[in-house]
């Protein structure tokens, strides 16, 4: 099954409120993934997941599902950058500092501009991004 096929009820469900029932799917979907055969798939389910973990308060949960997108994708700017917020939100400053600069190395590697804006932002709004 892919990722894309099951979004949009992934998507209705949280707009009902029901993360919860959304990160069962995903976690069933992740464990029926193949990460080395498609990894696009699965690395926007598990950012899907990260992110819902997040908004539930489980960081811990969230940085488990974004540590495993990273064995898929070893330098995801998108993961690297929920990991680094993560790392900021329970006050490893070394640990965010570690991130922003590895998530900062792959969206130049990667010329991906939109989260290299979104990094320039942070880095003006918050200034210490530790």
């Amino acid at each position: 099954m892919k990722y894309r096929a099951i979004v949009d009820s992934l998507l209705q469900l949280s707009r009902d409120g029901k993360s919860s029932e959304v990160l069962r799917i995903l976690d069933q979907f992740l464990r029926d993934a193949d990460p080395a055969s498609d990894s696009v798939d699965f690395v926007l389910a598990v950012q899907h997941a990260g992110v819902t973990a997040e908004h539930l308060g489980d960081l811990q949960l969230a940085e488990s599902y974004y540590q495993q997108g990273l064995k898929a994708s070893p330098a995801d700017p998108l993961l690297l950058l929920g990991i680094w917020s993560i790392r900021k939100r329970l006050g490893d400053v070394a640990g965010a500092r570690a991130y922003f600069g590895e998530c900062r190395r792959a969206s130049l590697a990667q010329a991906n501009e939109e989260v290299f804006a979104t990094l320039k932002e942070l880095e003006a709004r918050d200034g210490d991004l530790g």
